[in-house]
């Protein structure tokens, strides 16, 4: 894994959420994301909505 430093500006909780909703949707694909953002959103962590172009 790499050792990734978190963009200037990002919050902790934006960090988290990406980083479960990334890995999610590499291991799950669309489903994985559709349940990433379940989590996310139950933990209060926020959602990230797919545009069309990447699905």
């Amino acid at each position: 894994m790499k050792n990734r430093m978190k963009t200037p500006g990002t919050s902790t909780t934006e960090a988290v959420c990406r980083r479960i909703h990334g890995t999610a949707l590499k291991a799950g694909g669309e489903r994985g994301s559709r349940i990433a953002n379940r989590v996310t959103g139950a933990l209060g962590l926020g959602t990230i909505d797919l545009s069309e172009d990447a699905r």
